[in-house]
């Protein structure tokens, strides 16, 4: 009899410490499930996160006492053995879960049920981004679209630029009249090499 075994797998980028469980209702899912194409089955998974988040960065923007961003571009990769060296052959298809929105109340977690996962089907590598689309204050990365991962090292998360505008400052009047200023004090004759200890130490620092 096949059967679906239990596991759970740890998120090791946005979500540092989420917790993933997956399990089936019987010895005979894979039999009786009307769905079965020999490739894959159909499953249930469980994302929990943890309460609570160390960081350094803004308690709004990391999603800290309870203030959930939501989770989007949900990816996970199977494999049928341990993805440490990022040259492994994935297990078939990548599975792309809906955004997620809000979690339970009480466990801080999101269920998706019927989710179809190819069978051998050991390890996860999981992959998800913050559900905000302001880049200014929670920043703004790209990642490589599911077609595009045949491995582990294919997956990158590269910076958006925020202000796209041309010229110093993106073209901001203000913006080029602080360089133009901060210009004008460094160009500034005789401080860098002034004999005043005070005068060319501001200088140094400047």
């Amino acid at each position: 009899m096949k059967k679906i075994l239990s596991y759970a797998f740890v998120g090791a980028v946005a979500l540092t410490g989420a917790m993933f469980v997956s399990c089936s209702s019987d010895d005979g899912a894979v039999e009786n499930n009307p769905t079965f194409d020999g490739a894959a089955v159909k499953t249930q998974f469980t994302i929990a996160l943890p309460n609570t988040v160390k960081t350094r960065m803004a308690a709004d923007n990391v999603q800290k006492d309870g203030n959930f961003l939501g989770i989007k571009n949900i990816k996970l990769i199977p494999f049928t053995t341990k993805p440490t060296a990022g040259t492994e052959a994935l297990n078939g298809s990548i599975v792309e879960l809906s955004n997620i929105t809000a979690l339970e109340t009480g466990n801080n977690s999101k269920v998706y049920n019927d989710v179809a996962i190819n069978t051998g089907t050991k390890f996860f590598l999981f992959y998800g981004q913050a559900n905000v689309d302001d880049g200014f204050d929670h920043g703004q990365l790209a990642t490589p679209a599911a077609a595009d991962i045949t491995k582990p090292s294919d997956v990158t998360f590269t910076p958006v630029q925020i202000l796209t505008a041309t010229g110093v400052c993106g073209g901001s009047t203000k913006g080029q009249a602080v360089i133009t200023l901060l210009n004008k004090v460094a160009q500034t004759t005789g401080w860098s090499t002034a004999s005043n200890v005070k005068l060319k130490n501001f200088y140094d620092k400047f």
